[in-house]
């Protein structure tokens, strides 16, 4: 697919709003922490999986136990 603005102005008859919701959900911008290229709709996964620490319940879990805690 093109992120060609022309093009997408062609294929919606000339609709200036959803040709400019396809270009800007195509067009590729940079992570702030790594300059990672990604495109808008993969952008927060990316900083969440990334560049910050995500704990499953299994993993909260175990970490208490390791501390001697009871668990309720």
């Amino acid at each position: 697919m093109t992120d060609d603005p022309s093009y997408w102005l062609d294929h919606f008859n000339g609709d200036g709003h959803l040709a400019a919701l396809v270009v800007g959900g195509m067009t590729r911008r940079r992570c702030l922490w790594c300059e990672r290229e990604l495109r808008p709709c993969n952008m927060a996964r990316h900083v969440g999986s990334a560049h910050f620490r995500q704990l499953t319940i299994d993993e909260a879990i175990e970490a208490v136990e390791r501390e001697g805690r009871a668990v309720a």
